[in-house]
């Protein structure tokens, strides 16, 4: 948060099981076409009702065995050496699952006792057909009720999400409002860092862009695994591949960053991980390709820093359990729900 005023996954894994996608995904019920989305917008409009299946990035990370030009494994923590973050500026590949699961969350509002507003800024991902998962502090810092301003908005307020985001052109239907914040009853630790929000039931958005499943994986298939994670740092922070450097730095201008990194350390309930983040990137999913079907698997939510580290939210089976019952709870109109419903 930050406040201001079809290629499968090439890493080889070490991951003592016989079938890797069961282990890593436990929602075989979801793998398939529910999860991968069956249409796109382009910035034109709709385009055909077909799968695009994201692969260019994947490729291109994992070229010369993922190693970056430093000579240093992509998602090294040594900044001095090289930033791994690569900025999506592909409008296919910001339209393709699972890219465009991945969202930009934008909430303003407005100064408790002078003229103006705050905004903050993270990341999140959907999780069902209108349903999307970010960190609790990325929409819980305000001095008001959330959910009553969204019913009576006051001045200055607003709370949408971006899907896929471009930092140059409208992409995926542009700003998504959300409906209702709905916080997890557990503990307000960085253990429990995230909320679910509700998104506004859209005829042409609603189930349309895919949804990344929730992993229950055991400790030892999380640990040294390879993941995926992407996210939206602040601005005005600095990104070495910025796609808008100059002379003056390399500000992250607002666009999508890729990366993969690794978990290093698995906890009961956090894992801590090499990719690199920065204000913005907060919420965002750390996933693995290993799902039947070209479906994606998010092993945790980013939350932030642990000194030098990185660290998630690992999902536990409670954490899962309350997920799939509120996302059951708030269906869709225009969209099949998740077969985890049935």
């Amino acid at each position: 948060m930050v406040r201001r005023g079809g290629t499968p996954l090439l890493f080889s894994f070490a991951l003592g099981c016989s079938d890797p996608g069961a282990e890593l995904c436990d929602e075989p019920e979801s793998a398939g076409g529910d999860e991968v989305g069956a249409a796109r917008l382009t910035s034109a409009g709709w385009g055909e009702s077909t799968i695009a299946e994201f692969d260019g990035l994947a490729r291109r990370l994992l070229d010369d065995e993922t190693v970056s030009s430093s000579g240093q494994p992509l998602g090294f923590r040594n900044w001095g050496l090289e930033d791994p973050r690569v900025p999506v500026n592909s409008e296919s590949d910001l339209q393709s699952y699972p890219l465009r699961t991945v969202a930009l969350v934008r909430l303003q509002y407005p100064k408790k006792n002078s003229v103006g507003y705050w905004l903050e800024r993270g990341t999140g991902f959907l999780v069902g057909p209108r349903h999307l998962l970010t960190n609790r502090h990325v929409v819980g810092g305000t001095w008001g009720d959330l959910n009553e301003w969204i019913e009576d908005p006051p001045e200055f307020f607003s709370l949408d999400v971006f899907p896929g985001r471009s930092s140059e052109v409208l992409l995926n239907g542009g700003a998504w409002a959300v409906e209702r914040v709905i916080w997890n009853p557990f503990p307000e630790t960085m253990y429990d860092d995230y909320a679910l929000l509700i998104l506004t039931d859209d005829e042409e958005r609603s189930g349309q862009f895919g949804r990344m499943g929730l992993c229950r994986a055991s400790k030892g298939t999380l640990d040294e695994l390879s993941v995926f994670t992407a996210g939206y740092p602040a601005p005005t922070e600095a990104c070495d591949q910025s796609p808008e450097a100059d002379e003056e730095g390399c500000p992250c201008a607002g666009w999508m960053y890729f990366q993969s990194c690794a978990v290093e350390e698995v906890e009961s309930q956090q894992l801590i991980h090499s990719c690199a983040s920065q204000p913005g990137q907060s919420g965002s999913p750390l996933w693995v390709d290993e799902c039947p079907g070209g479906t994606r698997c998010s092993v945790g939510i980013h939350y932030g820093k642990i000194g030098l580290d990185a660290g998630a939210v690992r999902w536990e089976d409670d954490d899962i359990d309350w997920l799939h019952a509120r996302i059951c709870e708030w269906p869709s109109d225009h969209a099949p729900m998740p077969p985890f419903c049935d």
